[in-house]
């Protein structure tokens, strides 16, 4: 995809796969050999089974936050105009100027970019991360609408 140039859809770089599975192997492995020199039986599948508790809680917390983000981000959207016809604009340049072959990969593509956006947008400024996070923004944002401050 081409989006380089793009302010608001412009995507960051993924997680840290590569990481996150030497580390789990290497947990696998540190608690069979544990296992195996003080116990003289495998843990490995204890070591398994911790790992898949520990793997399916992370993604469970990952749906969860990257629900509450998409949550805010449409609040945004609803609620100020100006946010939404920017949003709007560099959206439809992404589009125009995404490479997709076929509908698939643009849907696909275009649903990574609105996640990771409003990702983004619930991380928050990372120099002023306390006074530019969207969570926050939201709270503020709905109960200024609420007493019709906003």
């Amino acid at each position: 995809m081409k989006m380089g140039k793009l302010k608001h859809f412009a995507l960051r770089d993924g997680g840290r796969w590569g990481e996150t599975l030497l580390s789990v192997a290497l947990w696998i492995g540190i608690l069979a050999a544990l296992g195996l020199l003080y116990f003289r039986i495998s843990l490995f599948p204890l070591a398994l089974a911790t790992n898949a508790a520990i793997w399916f809680a992370a993604l469970y917390w990952r749906a969860i936050n990257e629900s509450l983000h998409l949550t805010y981000y449409i609040a945004y959207l609803l609620l100020l105009d100006d946010t939404r016809a920017i949003h709007k604009q560099s959206f439809e340049d992404w589009l125009r100027q995404s490479d997709a072959k076929d509908p698939v990969t643009l849907s696909n593509a275009a649903r990574q970019a609105i996640q990771r956006l409003a990702d983004r947008l619930a991380a928050g400024d990372p120099n002023k991360p306390a006074i530019s996070s969207s969570v926050l923004g939201f709270s503020s944002l709905i109960w200024n609408r609420k007493l019709g401050k906003a």
